[in-house]
């Protein structure tokens, strides 16, 4: 039975739902959600870092040891099967787009290839660019500390930047990647984008472009055997 991340919509219904079996979990604004449904029972617990989810995980079902480190291990096999370096470079902590209210760091990552590279900026987790802001929690008043502590999956903590600057894994960087060759409508279909929407081209075009440059370190194999990495 395979562990699944899932939005928090989907993690919800797989709650309230008891379907479909199996092993879940989401980040919610600060918490990490795991959902054992492996008995249709929706055993739900929280926790406030991976680790901790790791620890129920594997006391829970053994069988799943290796599962995080093997999704990592993928992603190191695949950059040694093409002979493919990355390099990470910290840009800033800032907003990722212009809707968002958290910041979180931003990353300059370069895949090279033998004489090619390809250089884009990824925006990291909140979990790995913010930490709990415990001073600012004691300054607020009893009532609403009392507030903050049981509101459900911790969503009012107050947060700040974390000064250790941790790198993102391998594994993320290069599974963050959509490889498409569809047209624009039927990537707003499958995406559930208005066809009309200007936002909807911008990303798109951006989309393809990121293809386009995949495409020039990689075999359309390898580019399969990247999608694959999750």
């Amino acid at each position: 039975m395979k562990v699944q991340i899932l939005t928090e919509y989907h993690l919800k219904k797989v709650i309230d739902t008891f379907s479909p079996l199996g092993l879940f979990y989401a980040y919610i604004d600060w918490s990490w959600i795991w959902v054992d449904n492996s008995t249709a029972d929706s055993w739900t617990e929280e926790f406030q870092s991976k680790q901790e989810c790791l620890d129920w995980l594997l006391e829970e079902h053994p069988i799943y040891k290796t599962i995080m480190t093997d999704y990592e291990q993928e992603a190191q096999d695949f950059l040694d099967a093409t002979n493919t370096t990355i390099t990470k470079k910290f840009l800033m902590y800032g907003l990722h787009f212009p809707e968002d209210t958290d910041e979180r760091n931003i990353w300059e990552i370069t895949l090279t290839r033998w004489q090619q590279s390809y250089t884009y900026k990824f925006w990291d987790s909140i979990n790995n660019s913010q930490i709990k802001d415990k001073a600012a929690f004691n300054n607020l008043s009893i009532s609403r500390r009392k507030y903050v502590s049981s509101y459900m999956w911790n969503y009012k903590y107050p947060r700040k930047e974390n000064p250790k600057k941790i790198p993102p894994t391998n594994c993320s960087v290069i599974s963050c990647f959509y490889i498409c060759d569809e047209s624009f409508a039927d990537f707003c279909d499958s995406m559930w984008y208005d066809r009309d929407s200007i936002k909807a081209l911008d990303i798109y075009n951006n989309v393809m472009k990121e293809v386009r440059e995949l495409k020039s370190l990689f075999s359309p194999s390898e580019l399969e055997k990247l999608q694959e990495i999750q």
